[in-house]
């Protein structure tokens, strides 16, 4: 079920799944706030947590996002099940300890926010951040992502040299002349200047994961016009430090900071993974009226990744 909360005026509107063509119109001004189901963080439907006790029940399951704005910054919440646990102090090697490579308060998720602003000069992409499994579903595009991660500066960097990678790539196997690396890094560097935002303060008390973002990072503060939707995944750490391979899982060169699933889960990676190439690594999402979670990312082969709606606000009178 997803809620859709308009805090001002004050009352609520829920949509609820399976009710196919549910429409409810407004035009009041104020925050917005998208309601997830509790105890959905099983991605496709048998995801399990790792069994190492700092991976607390509930602490990938996304419960809200409120979104509110002012004259100059749109403010973001993000509420889980449960308490996030505080950062432990636990040695990952003999010269490292889990707080010297995370810069936040948090440590086991990403959120990653895609939003579509309407902006009709700058439509937009639909592949997800690298590692998550997912692209967008027909007729849905992003033209702003602000990804939460606990080593930002790290995940900001390792972007950069994967879009440069691939737009090498491209430009190689493409009818146009080829570019050099500087060339690509370059452009990468643009994109991700432009459209995508790391924060690097973010507030955790209890529940809740709070940053604000510049309004001019997004071109307007139309909140209730945009569309959106959220991802979690679980967090994996750079292996930029020798650290152990426990807590540095993925080796891909196309994965951003993202704890895998496997078939088979350990006391470090997630588990309940069907094992058919192709599989998201979503542990929780939002999910649109009419569709379920399971439904959504159990849909994928080996060719073709599972592909995901957005959220339209509905219009209310």
């Amino acid at each position: 079920m997803l809620k859709v909360k308009r805090t001002i005026p004050v009352y609520i509107i829920i949509l609820i799944l399976g009710v196919l063509g549910a429409s409810i119109s407004s035009h009041a001004d104020g925050s917005i706030v998208l309601i997830d189901d509790i105890g959905d963080d099983h991605g496709s439907g048998a995801i399990t947590y790792p069994t190492d006790l700092i991976f607390t029940k509930g602490m990938f399951d996304l419960k809200s996002v409120m979104i509110d704005s002012d004259s100059n910054d749109v403010r973001f919440t993000v509420e889980f099940q449960t308490d996030l646990p505080r950062l432990p102090t636990l040695k990952i090697s003999e010269l490292y300890s889990l707080s010297d490579i995370v810069t936040q308060d948090f440590y086991g998720q990403n959120v990653d926010i895609y939003i579509d602003t309407g902006d009709p000069e700058d439509t937009g992409v639909t592949w997800l951040m690298p590692g998550r499994g997912a692209t967008l579903a027909a007729g849905f595009r992003w033209n702003r992502a602000v990804i939460l991660t606990p080593q930002p500066a790290v995940a900001r960097s390792k972007l950069k040299r994967l879009l440069a990678n691939g737009i090498l790539h491209h430009s190689r196997t493409s009818t146009q002349k080829s570019m050099s690396r500087k060339e690509a890094v370059i452009k990468a560097d643009d994109f991700i200047q432009k459209h995508v935002l790391f924060p690097e303060s973010v507030n955790q008390n209890g529940k809740t994961l709070t940053f604000t973002v510049t309004e001019s990072f997004f071109g307007s503060d139309t909140i209730i016009t945009w569309r959106y939707q959220v991802i979690v995944t679980g967090a994996a750490f750079s292996d930029s430090f020798d650290l152990a391979r426990k807590l540095v899982p993925q080796s891909v060169e196309g994965n951003l900071m993202v704890r895998e699933i496997t078939p088979v889960g350990n006391q470090w990676t997630f588990g309940g993974a069907s094992g058919i190439p192709g599989e998201s690594n979503i542990i929780d999402m939002l999910v649109p009226p009419g569709y379920t979670q399971v439904n959504i990312l159990s849909k994928y082969s080996k060719e073709l990744s599972c592909r995901i709606p957005m959220i339209q606000i509905p219009e209310t009178p």
